[in-house]
């Protein structure tokens, strides 16, 4: 005010202050803050599904071992793991629409939070800023000032995290030991000393962005507490931390989208660099094909097949993979194997040398796989159909909205 006074010789600026205070206007300046994050993380977000649905639909059939606890599981694919990754990036999608939905509401016009005696057009000034109507009780959104940021912060903790994952496990697949993915070199050092080095500092430091972001929340959980109903003084380092939370966190998303599409694709030779760039589809292969990776599908088709009770053949599992280490294969269950654990757990069943050795391999594993969510193809490609309908229908609803505040914006500048 004193600036546009003094120095321009504007006198309408003494009423400025009019209906208003440092409480409402700061918070309506978060809201509009946010609510331009939340739009460059959402496009950001579907920029990265688009990536890990389209390359999901190269590696259809790229067989790999699932893994628990860093052990070989199940037969899965390459492909079925990226749709497990779009999948929880849907749902950050979703909670950035319900974050939208939840605080596109505007401050303006609550004043100190309790409200005014001029008699103010709150509506007017809602539309003009493109928010979809004022908030209801003048107090809540002053004494709230935490929960749109923690709110915000949670979405991109959920995000980080998942992201945090995707990194982990790209990283340990591209370690000499897995050999299974060669990174584009834009993501990758080299060493001060080393002269081989190849490291993977762009998933490295996603990790973390995870933790950094994870404490952050922590902090604004923690100041949005038992604080007396109204505006207090602690609630201004709300900003700072959810400001360094989006311009720290922010650019993870896009450049995860990138990996994917320049270093997740199968094995090829990249024409810029003149090298091997991707995944290994033959490694995942031959990985999947050690440490009794069939095991259980084998357990399953025996039990389809027999009627014997589940438990009952488990054992006899078990003690079948027991007996093919014994006898030096350390990599499915031998014909032999499977014959003398029957005969121990008193079964009279017998099952054909190749039928055996069938049952596991990938390629039939993976045609028996069809059930609803599972790698087998036609079931990941009803997924990954899902999931491309979904991306396109929110990105016409996030554009929807960037062309509201876009009209909203023309408008004010209208009645300048």
């Amino acid at each position: 005010e004193k600036c546009l006074t003094d120095e321009l010789g504007i006198e309408a600026a003494l009423a400025m202050h009019t209906a208003r205070s440092r409480n409402d206007q700061i918070v309506t300046d978060m809201r509009l803050w946010m609510r331009a994050r939340v739009l460059t993380l959402a496009q950001g977000s579907l920029e990265l599904l688009r990536a890990l649905t389209t390359v999901a639909h190269l590696h259809l059939d790229s067989v790999m071992a699932g893994y628990t606890h860093h052990q070989h599981a199940t037969i899965s694919t390459f492909g079925h793991h990226l749709a497990a990754y779009a999948e929880a990036i849907r749902r950050v999608v979703q909670r950035l629409h319900f974050w939208y939905e939840t605080f596109n509401y505007s401050p303006l016009g609550c004043v100190t939070g309790f409200s005014t005696t001029f008699p103010i057009d709150r509506f007017l000034t809602a539309e003009l800023l493109g928010f979809y109507g004022p908030e209801p009780n003048s107090i809540d959104p002053i004494a709230s000032r935490w929960e749109p940021e923690a709110d915000l912060a949670q979405i991109l903790a959920i995000l980080l995290g998942h992201l945090s994952s995707m990194a982990q496990t790209l990283i340990l697949f591209s370690t000499q030991e897995f050999h299974v993915l060669t990174l584009h070199p834009r993501f990758c050092s080299g060493s001060s000393i080393m002269p081989q080095k190849v490291n993977p500092d762009a998933l490295e430091v996603m990790k973390a962005k995870a933790a950094e972001v994870t404490s952050r929340l922590q902090a604004l959980l923690t100041l949005g507490r038992a604080n007396l109903t109204g505006y207090n003084r602690e609630q201004q380092w709300t900003k700072y931390l959810i400001m360094e939370t989006c311009l720290e966190s922010l650019p993870a998303v896009s450049i995860m989208a990138r990996i994917v599409a320049h270093s997740c694709r199968p094995l090829q030779v990249n024409p810029a660099l003149q090298r091997l760039v991707g995944i290994d589809t033959a490694r995942l292969a031959a990985m999947a094909s050690t440490g009794f990776a069939g095991a259980t599908e084998l357990l399953e088709q025996l039990v389809a097949r027999t009627g014997i009770e589940f438990r009952r053949l488990k054992r006899v599992v078990e003690h079948a993979v027991a007996l093919s280490l014994q006898a030096g294969e350390p990599d499915c269950v031998t014909p032999a194997a499977l014959a003398a654990a029957m005969q121990v757990e008193g079964l009279e069943v017998t099952v054909e040398a190749a039928t055996v050795r069938r049952l596991q391999e990938p390629a039939t594993i993976l045609a028996t796989k069809q059930v609803h969510g599972g790698p087998g193809q036609q079931a990941l490609r009803t997924e990954l159909a899902q999931l491309e309908t979904f991306t396109h229908v929110q990105q016409q609803a996030w554009d929807t909205r960037r062309l509201t505040l876009q009209a909203a914006w023309e408008r004010c500048c209208q009645g300048r």
